[in-house]
């Protein structure tokens, strides 16, 4: 499985996360005046949203596997 149980990456691909609040914020999903809408289409929504999705299955799973060794 990658990353490995000793890597470091591991640690640092679930902070990376943190990458897409700011997306979702810019992304139009509802109205509103105090934030630019930078991705007006609800392509740009869905597609981080997969992304999103994928990598906190894959790192939950991950942490899971690793926890009880």
């Amino acid at each position: 499985m990658w990353p490995g149980q000793d890597s470091k990456l591991l640690p640092l691909l679930v902070a990376a996360r943190l990458v897409f609040l700011p997306l979702f914020m810019l992304c139009n999903v509802s109205p509103r005046t105090y934030l630019p809408v930078l991705l007006a289409h609800d392509a740009w929504y869905i597609c981080i949203m997969i992304l999103f999705a994928v990598s906190n299955g894959y790192l939950a799973s991950l942490c899971m596997c690793f926890a009880p060794k």
